[in-house]
């Protein structure tokens, strides 16, 4: 294992997508159910190729990494379609929220294009979904305004941690350079925020809490 800070904490999200999708899916379905359900599930796949890539697959010139790395870039373009689709529940109605939904989903299949053909760094990746994370956070703070529910204000307090991750990310801020990089320490606060939009989500879902 190449790096195994960032390969365990990489796997550990992963396993907690999976857990939390799952639990999510035991929500009656709905728009805003299948959204988040498309969110955890990128998330899950990005993280997942991300331990691959930095514990066993590390040589860029290898066309396993490269594919690996478009996955993980791929995944956060899903996310991002997942964000705009809860924030058009949440802020808009009637055709407006279709609107929104199948031009983001044009832009998804366009990001891919780019990261496949032209520019496949990580801040490709952040240029990509921050909008989509602030929308689907407007649409939260919107929706908290009305009804002051603290799991609304949990699920806030994880796309804050969104924006910190992607911060430290871009930085490359580190607890240790060597033992706990930048990259562990981004999945340490992907682990937080997950927790606190699960909260969110159940609350908007109706989805059963009990361990699958």
């Amino acid at each position: 294992m190449l790096e195994p800070a960032v390969t365990i904490t990489d796997f550990i999200v992963a396993a907690e997508c999976a857990v939390v999708a799952a639990l999510v899916l035991r929500a009656p379905s709905s728009p805003v159910r299948n959204a988040f359900l498309m969110m955890f599930a990128g998330i899950g796949t990005g993280a997942f190729a991300g331990a691959l890539v930095h514990g066993f697959f590390a040589d860029p010139a290898s066309e396993i990494h490269v594919n690996l790395w478009l996955l993980t870039l791929a995944s956060l373009g899903v996310m991002a379609l997942a964000g705009w689709c809860v924030g058009a529940v949440l802020l808009l109605q009637g055709k407006w929220v279709g609107i929104v939904q199948r031009v983001a989903l044009l832009e998804l299949l366009a990001y891919c294009i780019y990261i496949s053909q032209y520019e496949s760094g990580f801040a490709v990746a952040l240029a990509n979904y921050l909008p989509a994370v602030l929308f689907m956070m407007t649409g939260f703070i919107c929706l908290w305004r009305k009804t002051q529910a603290r799991a609304v204000l949990a699920g806030i307090a994880g796309l804050l941690l969104t924006f910190i991750g992607a911060g430290v990310q871009h930085f490359k801020l580190a607890l240790h350079p060597v033992y706990f990089d930048h990259n562990a320490l981004f999945h340490l606060i992907q682990f937080t925020a997950i927790i606190l939009i699960y909260i969110c989500t159940r609350h908007l879902t109706g989805a059963k809490h009990e361990t699958p």
